[in-house]
């Protein structure tokens, strides 16, 4: 699936703008706060119903509108023979009525709802893989955030794995609220928590495991300079066999196969049985998905804490690319890339080395950038750039 048209009106400090994508690279130049990075906000969230800027709703909103409008027109890639088809994804944000999302027409209020569109259908497989500079958080900040990329990687390429994470994080919040009211957890609690946590936990084990066996090959075909990377599991079960070589107390750990569903169900009663007491205490599950981490490192040295600067960089770009490949593998569908604030996060000779892959890829890409084009050296797409004219207080595009 390519964007062809993307339409935004009273969104960040977009007050209205239009614009029509390359097929392939597609270059947003301009000066900082010129609404940039918002152009690539925008198309992520008509992709996931997510802002990746973490903003609350109304931050989204121009200041002094209720409302703000996305629209998206999607579809496949046409040629001569074949003008192909078109999808249009709608999101509306309002401060007094929330966010509503549709797809061709039809209206969806539950992002769940939302993403299960592209399972089945590729006429509305419209997913967005974003790079951008707060991605180092993934290395640098806390499980949560890791967490989080994990689900959201996988909701978007496996429903099944969207329906479980919901049911267990439902089941979940019930849970905790008894411990914290100091109530009794009923066994048929323990059980769901169990049944949907295991499926979960077995999931990002099998993403983990698809992910290590191509993480290096891509590193060195970006970068050339990431020798012994390599993705870790920390999972917060307690195993008694040779199965997986962790132990309760350990940190991570490579994932030389996968545990049988029925090994994780088995470890994650026993290790609930286990923390029974401290849980009575804390008021709060504290095993399960919802502690489980993963850590990227170097040969055998963990990435947070020792790498350098340019080493996360290149780490974080392999995990975004083997993120697209795993992506389409799953899924039969081709992401948008979205990269932002290039001119920061990679020096002029990486840089110039990516475009030139990006350029021999079928991705549509967008990239935004404050270099001119001189440094990129040479590619086929299309620039728009964002600036002012004299006298205007706006910036806006000029394609």
């Amino acid at each position: 699936m390519i964007v062809r048209n993307l339409s935004v009106s009273n969104f960040r400090n977009h007050e209205g703008s239009l614009l029509s994508f390359h097929d392939g690279l597609n270059f947003l130049r301009g000066p900082n706060g010129a609404g940039k990075t918002a152009i690539l906000e925008a198309l992520s969230l008509a992709s996931s119903l997510r802002s990746f800027r973490a903003a609350k709703l109304e931050d989204l909103i121009q200041t002094g509108s209720e409302t703000a409008k996305i629209e998206v027109v999607a579809g496949s890639q046409p040629h001569a023979a074949d003008p192909g088809w078109t999808a249009q994804f709608t999101v509306v944000l309002g401060k007094e009525t929330g966010r509503l999302a549709q797809i061709n027409g039809r209206t969806f209020r539950r992002s769940s709802e939302y993403l299960a569109q592209r399972f089945g259908s590729v006429e509305l497989g419209f997913h967005c893989v974003v790079i951008q500079p707060t991605d180092h958080d993934l290395i640098r900040g806390d499980p949560s955030g890791r967490r989080s990329y994990w689900d959201r990687v996988l909701s978007a390429e496996d429903l099944t794995y969207l329906r479980e994470l919901t049911r267990y994080q439902r089941v979940l919040m019930q849970r905790n609220a008894l411990l914290r009211a100091g109530q009794p957890v009923l066994r048929e609690f323990n059980d769901a928590l169990v049944t949907h946590g295991a499926r979960v936990t077995r999931c990002r084990m099998q993403w983990v495991f698809r992910a290590s066996r191509r993480l290096q090959d891509i590193g060195d075909e970006l970068v050339e300079d990431t020798v012994g990377l390599s993705i870790l599991y920390g999972t917060s079960y307690s195993f008694e066999n040779k199965e997986i070589e962790w132990k309760r107390g350990s940190h991570f750990t490579r994932l030389s196969d996968i545990p049988s569903l029925e090994t994780l169900e088995n470890a994650f009663h026993k290790t609930l049985e286990a923390s029974r007491g401290q849980e009575r205490v804390v008021g709060s599950t504290l095993t399960g998905p919802h502690r489980e981490d993963w850590s990227l490192e170097f040969g055998h040295f963990p990435l947070k804490g020792h790498g350098s600067q340019g080493e996360t960089r290149a780490a974080l770009l392999a995990l975004k690319w083997t993120e697209i490949e795993l992506f389409q593998e799953a899924t039969g569908h081709r992401p948008i890339l979205l990269l932002d604030d290039l001119s920061s996060e990679l020096d002029a000779s990486r840089r110039r080395r990516l475009l030139e892959l990006l350029g021999k890829t079928t991705l549509q890409v967008v990239v935004t950038t404050t270099e001119e084009e001189k440094d990129d050296g040479p590619h086929v797409g299309k620039t728009f750039r964002l600036g002012k004219q004299r006298g205007e207080s706006h910036f806006r595009i000029f394609s």
